[in-house]
């Protein structure tokens, strides 16, 4: 779940922070982004380095065809080409 700030209050509270992402690191906590607000509306979001990471690591795996190629066990891949997967005539969703 994300945290929610005013820009002002993130404004006052960034080296708290940073604190608290050190705090929750040390006790195994998961990260937890916080988004700063103006309006109400999402101005920008805050996260810990080493989910950021994580994302940009999953975003170019992502990108990398052949890399997710690899990634993708061959019976998935068969199944996903299958005309055997189709659902029989008359079937609800």
């Amino acid at each position: 779940m994300t945290r929610q700030l005013s820009v002002g209050e993130a404004r006052e509270q960034i080296s708290h922070l940073a604190e608290q992402f050190e705090r929750d690191k040390a006790a195994h906590l998961a990260p937890e982004p916080i988004t700063a607000t103006r309006y109400g509306k999402p101005i920008f979001t805050i996260l810990p380095h080493e989910l950021d990471e994580a994302i940009i690591e999953t975003l170019e795996v992502l990108s990398d065809q052949e890399q997710m190629q690899a990634h993708v066990p061959d019976n998935y891949q068969q199944a996903r080409s299958s005309s055997s997967m189709r659902l029989p005539q008359g079937s609800a969703m």
